[in-house]
């Protein structure tokens, strides 16, 4: 479904199954020919259905996927399960977007919903833009404050996190 490098020669991968596994590339000199290979490490299926986004925190890499179990799981950089949210919306998530700021992401779903999530919080999420006739696809950061939200219709939407719930 999607990958994301969280070190030089590493990777993780998102898949289908509702796992991530975690891949390095390693290369091997055969006379003078050099293959490359991806080596799995480590595994974890934690969706009960297809994986649907994943991203990563660049400074620690952190992992973040959603899937069509309208689950959230948050793992560290070595796969195991820090926090899980489900349900994270009512419908479908479609989307993933981690924040320059660590335990800060953002989700899109199919209801029609952006939430805005902050897990070091008691109560994590907060609905940040909601359109039911332009339901999100897709979403990504733009700086610390701003997500653009991608429709289904084709619209792109700049939202402001820090106004009030709507």
């Amino acid at each position: 479904l999607d990958g994301r490098f969280v070190q030089d020669k590493q990777m993780v991968l998102g898949l289908d199954s509702g796992g991530v596994v975690m891949v390095t590339l390693t290369k091997e000199q055969d006379g003078d020919r050099i293959i490359y290979y991806l080596e799995q490490q480590t595994a974890a299926v934690e969706h009960e259905d297809i994986l649907t986004g994943l991203d990563t925190w660049e400074m620690d890499g952190s992992i973040a996927t959603v899937g069509a179990d309208q689950r959230l799981n948050i793992f560290s950089h070595s796969l195991a399960l820090v926090h899980a949210f489900q349900p994270a919306h009512a419908r479908f998530i479609s989307s993933v977007a981690c924040s320059t700021m660590h335990n800060v992401l953002a989700t899109s779903s199919r209801e029609g919903v952006v939430r805005v999530w902050d897990t070091r919080q008691t109560r994590p999420a907060r609905t940040v833009y909601r359109n039911e006739t332009r339901p999100p696809s897709c979403i990504t950061w733009s700086g610390e404050q701003e997500v653009v939200v991608g429709s289904s219709t084709g619209d792109l939407v700049v939202v402001d996190t820090r106004g009030k719930e709507n």
